[in-house]
């Protein structure tokens, strides 16, 4: 049975969690994401995710939503599906929120800009969390959610134990009281963070194993407790 005992993934990682300029082109498959297979046919090696910030909505033809990498680079995004994105619904399409896209890529447009063009929103998912804050989570997670030298530390007063009480809510963060934990939960932050990482999707972002590719990763997708990842369909 897997467990928190693994590494869990740092979102702040470029070789999975990469910037627009490292994508590669939709008409130039580069072997830093993908390799060819004996029939011919090229799969990626890895998984990887893009991540950008919503700076703006456009909704005319279709749903476009101006980006904000983690470079501070704006993009735009150009949803291709036969609703033309209209179904991602008006509460995900907010400023503010990040959208995380699965195997993204690179695309030149017909008017010459250079942007994400994409058809299948199984890959593509909408968080109600600005890109600083999912990345400051990520590193709270790195801090407060991992296995050293069998050692955890809690999140309320950074005390270093191997025996530290998990939050049954999360299964992410530890504490070593019950006065650390109402800490934690009351001035330390972790009401946000718990309903965040209690979304199977969000937290699945975590818990992947990343450079490992056997089958594509979607967002259809829920993360089990048992650390496997299983189709809702």
């Amino acid at each position: 049975m897997a467990s928190n005992d693994a590494q869990l993934a740092n979102l702040r990682d470029k070789e999975h969690f990469p910037a627009f300029e490292d994508l590669a082109w939709d008409n130039h498959l580069g072997p830093h994401y993908y390799r060819e297979r004996e029939n011919g046919f090229w799969e990626p090696h890895k998984h990887w995710v893009f991540i950008g910030e919503i700076v703006e909505v456009e909704i005319d033809l279709r749903v476009k939503l101006t980006v904000k990498d983690r470079d501070g680079l704006e993009i735009p995004v150009a949803i291709y599906t036969e609703a033309r994105g209209v179904e991602i619904g008006p509460s995900n399409l907010q400023v503010g929120n990040t959208v995380v896209i699965f195997y993204a890529v690179k695309h030149l447009f017909m008017d010459m800009t250079i942007g994400i063009r994409h058809e299948d929103l199984q890959y593509l998912k909408i968080f109600p969390i600005s890109l600083d804050n999912m990345m400051q989570l990520s590193d709270r997670v790195q801090t407060h959610a991992t296995l050293t030298d069998g050692m955890r530390t809690c999140h309320a007063c950074s005390k270093k134990s191997a025996k530290l009480m998990k939050c049954a809510k999360c299964g992410f963060f530890w504490y070593c009281s019950q006065n650390c934990q109402l800490r934690g939960w009351n001035e330390k932050g972790h009401k946000a963070d718990c309903k965040m990482l209690r979304d199977g999707n969000f937290k699945g972002l975590f818990s992947i194993k990343w450079g490992e590719f056997h089958n594509h990763i979607s967002f259809r997708c829920a993360f089990h407790s048992d650390g496997v990842w299983v189709d809702w369909i």
